[in-house]
């Protein structure tokens, strides 16, 4: 009997397929999330056992059987998010891991590994659901008229919602990465453009998450907005920093969009 193959270079496989194929590759950078959940699969399956010649052994991952995969999907003490560790996975999250197994051991099958594949040997019932996704898509005529509806005044709050609105729809930041920018986030880059040179506004967003640490250049829409808040911010108590064309600030620290509280600067 052939040497089964093993996890780890099961994985490694089937990455450096998705990379090298013509449709939707698989950027290596974007290797982790998966190699996270399949190290978890492979550590859980290391904890059960079969019995092969009358003796125990770990379970290797080309025995894996419809119930472990069950078994793995289902909500248990201990399990949590690695990105927020105090909140227990989400049926979206839960919904990722069995996509994940699910294309894996597809691979396997084509390559002869295994006969079928233990994800979708699974009842229906069992798989976990997927989320209705068309309540959140906006008609392509409607999400262009959406910035007529933005706020107009020069008031604090409608400066910020302003701001807060061009992010979302420019940049498509999360409110999560919102709530978490600082003005030490937004900097100034000259930038040689033809025969003369401008200054780009880049925004750093610094989320929990690795495919969350990037940098943006801002269109000029959110740059107008962002500069507008933070001079209206500024106005507002103690002063705030302006962008530096250094790339700094002033107040390296404090959150970019603080509580309503008159608009003030939080230490």
């Amino acid at each position: 009997m052939a040497e089964k193959i093993d996890g780890v270079v099961g994985f490694r496989l089937w990455a450096q397929t998705r990379a090298e194929s013509p449709r939707d590759p698989l950027k290596p950078q974007s290797n982790a999330p998966y190699q996270a959940v399949w190290n978890a699969w492979l550590r859980f399956l290391a904890q059960r056992s079969m019995v092969v010649n009358g003796l125990p052994q770990s379970l290797h991952w080309l025995d894996a059987r419809p119930v472990d995969v069950l078994d793995f999907l289902k909500p248990r003490a201990g399990m949590r998010a690695n990105h927020q560790p105090e909140r227990q996975l989400s049926e979206v999250t839960r919904r990722r891991y069995w996509r994940m197994l699910e294309r894996l051991y597809g691979f396997a099958v084509v390559k002869g590994w295994v006969a079928e594949n233990p994800a979708t040997m699974m009842g229906e019932s069992d798989q976990p659901d997927l989320p209705p996704q068309l309540g959140h898509i906006l008609p392509p005529p409607l999400w262009k008229e959406l910035p007529r509806h933005f706020p107009k005044g020069n008031t604090l709050i409608e400066c910020r919602d302003r701001a807060i609105l061009h992010l979302l729809y420019k940049l498509a930041l999360t409110p999560e990465e919102i709530r978490t920018l600082k003005t030490s986030d937004i900097n100034m880059q000259d930038v040689q453009l033809a025969n003369e040179v401008s200054a780009q506004v880049l925004l750093h967003v610094d989320g929990p998450r690795l495919a969350q640490k990037r940098i943006l250049p801002l269109p000029d829409e959110c740059s107008g907005a962002l500069r507008a808040w933070l001079s209206v911010r500024g106005q507002h108590s103690k002063p705030c920093p302006a962008v530096r064309h250094d790339g700094g600030s002033s107040i390296d620290q404090r959150p970019f969009s603080p509580g309503v509280q008159g608009g003030s600067c939080s230490e």
